[in-house]
């Protein structure tokens, strides 16, 4: 269950979100201030409170490390690395088949 975001938590977490996703980094806090018309102090805040909601996970006071938490609890990399680790076991899997298929046709 996701928690109850104000409009400006969800303003700011979309944000986040759409940055992260089209460049997967996340802002500083003084471009997302520019981007979002608020102070930086707003940002500061404002990202204190999605933290403490469990929405966003952040390494370190001034990191701009920032994790957005899926409804399930996991980060979105997390989300990306099982993804990923589907696709290559199946990868490795296709690659062992054809290479003892090469073996029996040689031996």
């Amino acid at each position: 269950m996701e928690p109850e975001l104000t409009p400006g938590q969800r303003r700011l977490f979309d944000y986040l979100k759409n940055i992260i996703e089209r460049t997967g980094n996340a802002p500083s806090l003084r471009q997302a201030a520019q981007d979002l018309g608020v102070s930086h102090a707003a940002i500061s805040q404002g990202l204190k409170l999605l933290e403490q909601k469990g929405v966003v996970k952040r390494q370190g006071r001034y990191s701009r490390t920032l994790h957005l938490i899926s409804p399930t609890g996991e980060t979105a990399a997390a989300q990306r690395w099982r993804g990923r680790a589907g696709r290559f076991c199946a990868r490795a899997v296709r690659l062992t088949r054809r290479r003892r298929r090469l073996r029996w046709l040689q031996g």
